[in-house]
């Protein structure tokens, strides 16, 4: 089946700019990389990988929940670590919990956006869009997918663990997985900067670039590639800064190594669909840890698998494990469509779960 992965490789490169599926099956690892014409990328190379960065933030929290000795765990308060009231309008006696942000039933909801500028504070911002930001629902009775949830996530990261989330993430998660990257190129040397692959749309007259076209040689960088400055940066303010709804820059090798780490017997179950509504127009959901997706019967794969998807800004990607066939996989299609902005998984995407899938036979 490997070659037949490096064919579908080669037939994807074109309608994208880069594809790249990662597999360690069997003790053995291969990677299957093809790019477009003049399009320069390999499995070393580092992109944004947009979601699956929730996985890095997700195993961040619960190492942070480790050291700080907190015996309510994903129970406590999220109010309680960040040090001011973050409640539901409608609901103001229900408390918001940890294990609610991380598993996205906390009630927030992306209505209000979250591309909070770096120089906003991220209390202000939420009280002067609380009306937009609480759905319906009463806190930890309805699941809806919410970037802005990780970034207060994140914040009560910053708080608990009394350091910078970009930092946590790379002391607690990165560093001790031997994986190169960095959240909004943060910790990432120049000479690894150098081998950054732009986040492409497809477009009439060719690939053009949305996100890393220009990236500077340090620092912590905004969308449009400049540094921020961080001096002066309080913890828990707003670390929206590092993206880490989204952020994180990794190569193929790094998500196939992330892939290889997760052990669902370690994972906690935060939601369930016995637990109540759920957003998922796309059956993209089932359960949900902290930051992973936890699949028991998809109906785009033949076995339970445990990771996370990724889908912005014209990439496509995903990283999981499969337990059954113990088989860690990862995939990266960057370049799609200009005008295709859908969450659903396209027709490349399950064709390259199929081949994956297939390797088990």
């Amino acid at each position: 089946m490997r070659p037949a992965l490096d064919q579908l490789a080669r037939q994807l490169a074109g309608p994208f700019a880069f594809c790249g599926i990662a597999v360690s099956h069997g003790g053995t690892d291969s990677f299957h990389v093809a790019t477009a014409p003049n399009i320069a990328g390999k499995d070393t190379s580092l992109m944004r990988v947009a979601s699956i960065s929730k996985i890095v933030t997700g195993l961040t929290l619960a190492e942070t929940i480790r050291r700080s000795g907190l015996t309510t765990g994903y129970d406590t308060h999220a109010s309680d670590v960040l040090g001011w009231s973050l409640r539901h309008p409608k609901y103001p006696e229900d408390p918001i919990t940890l294990g609610m942000l991380a598993s996205h039933s906390s009630g927030i909801t992306d209505a209000a956006g979250y591309a909070i500028s770096p120089k906003t504070d991220l209390r202000n911002w939420m009280a002067l869009h609380d009306d937009e930001v609480f759905g319906d629902a009463p806190p930890g009775t309805r699941f809806d997918y919410s970037n802005l949830g990780y970034i207060l996530l994140a914040a009560c990261i910053e708080r608990l663990g009394q350091a910078r989330f970009d930092l946590r993430a790379r002391a607690y998660v990165l560093a001790p997985l031997h994986l190169l990257g960095g959240f909004n190129w943060s910790g990432v040397s120049n000479a690894h900067r150098l081998r950054a692959i732009p986040t492409y749309r497809r477009g009439p007259d060719g690939f053009a670039p949305m996100i890393d076209q220009h990236v500077a040689a340090e620092g912590v960088l905004g969308a449009e590639g400049h540094p921020h400055h961080l001096g002066g940066y309080a913890l828990g303010s707003n670390p929206a800064l590092f993206s880490p709804q989204g952020g994180l820059r990794m190569s193929l090798r790094g998500m196939l190594r992330l892939a290889g780490s997760l052990n669902e017997a370690e994972l906690p179950v935060l939601w369930s669909p016995d637990m109540g509504e759920m957003d998922n127009p796309h059956c993209l959901f089932d359960r949900y840890s902290t930051g992973v997706q936890m699949f028991r019967a998809p109906d785009f794969y033949p076995r339970p698998m445990v990771g996370h998807f990724g889908s912005a800004y014209g990439f496509k990607g995903g990283v999981f494990y499969d337990a059954e066939a113990d088989l860690a996989f990862a995939y990266a299609l960057n370049g799609v469509a200009m005008d295709d902005e859908s969450d659903a998984l396209s027709a490349s995407e399950r064709a390259v779960l199929d081949a994956v899938a297939n390797l088990k036979e």
